[in-house]
C-alpha cells in the first residue's frame, strides 16, 4: 500500500484520475485500519481489490498512463521508520519506565510527560541528573531527552551514583560495627553470671577451708 501511495503521482498525470485513485486507496486504508483494530481478517479481500483493481479502474481520462512503465521508488515512510526504529524503541522503553513510576499509561507518558522531561533536561541539567538517577535512566534515554546536555547530565548522574555508593558503604560499615558491639555486649552479659557463680564457688570453698582449720 505504501509503494502505491508514494508512486501514484509518478504513474498518473491527470488530476481527476489521481484523485479517484487516491480515493480507492483511502478506502482500502480504512478497511485495513478496521482489520488491525478488530481482527476481522474477512475484510482483507476488500483491501486487496480496492488497492489494486480499484486504483487501476480509477484511471479514465489518461488511459495511456495506466500502461506507461514507471520506475517505482522505495517508500520513504518505510525508510524513515527503519532509520528511527532504535529511537522509537528508546522512547517506548522510557515511556514504560515513566508509566510504571507514575501509574499512567504509556500513551499518556509519551504525550504528556516526555515533552516536559525534554524541557527539564534542556534547561536544568543538575535536576535532570537527579531525575536520571531516580528513574534509573540509561545513557541512551538521556541522549534522547537532551542531545545537547547529554554528556553533562551523564557526568552529574555518575557523580550522584558515586556519592550514593559511598554513603551505602559507610552505612554498611556502621551497621557491621554496631552488630559487632551488640554481639560483644551479649557475650559479656552471658559471661557475668558464670563469673559470679565461679566467684561464689571460690568464696564458699575458702570459707569451708577456714572453718575446717
Amino acid at each position: 500500500m505504501q509503494w502505491i501511495n508514494e508512486n501514484l503521482p509518478r504513474q498518473i498525470s491527470d488530476p481527476e484520475d489521481l484523485w479517484r485513485a487516491y480515493e480507492a486507496l483511502a478506502k482500502a486504508d480504512v478497511y485495513m485500519g478496521r482489520i488491525v483494530k478488530s481482527g476481522s481478517w474477512d475484510l482483507l479481500p476488500y483491501v486487496i481489490e480496492l488497492m489494486t483493481a480499484g486504483v487501476s479502474l480509477a484511471i479514465r481520462k489518461d488511459i495511456r498512463s495506466k500502461y506507461r512503465w514507471v520506475k517505482y521508488s522505495f517508500p520513504q515512510k518505510i525508510l524513515i521508520l527503519a532509520k528511527t526504529k532504535e529511537v522509537r524503541q528508546i522512547r517506548d522503553d522510557l515511556a514504560a519506565i515513566i508509566a510504571r513510576h507514575l501509574h499512567i499509561s504509556k500513551r499518556v507518558a509519551k504525550s504528556d510527560v516526555i515533552p516536559y522531561l525534554k524541557a527539564i533536561f534542556e534547561l536544568n541539567p543538575k535536576y535532570a541528573a537527579a531525575l536520571s538517577v531516580g528513574l534509573n535512566l540509561s545513557d541512551s534515554m538521556i541522549k534522547y531527552l537532551s542531545p545537547k546536555n547529554a554528556n553533562l547530565i551523564i557526568k552529574l548522574a555518575n557523580s550522584i551514583r558515586e556519592e550514593i555508593r559511598k554513603e551505602a558503604v559507610k552505612h554498611e560499615r556502621k551497621v557491621k560495627v554496631e552488630e559487632k558491639i551488640e554481639v560483644t555486649t551479649k557475650e559479656k552479659v552471658k559471661e557475668r553470671p558464670r563469673a559470679r557463680k565461679k566467684k561464689e564457688r571460690e568464696t564458699k570453698g575458702g570459707l569451708e577451708v577456714f572453718f575446717k582449720k
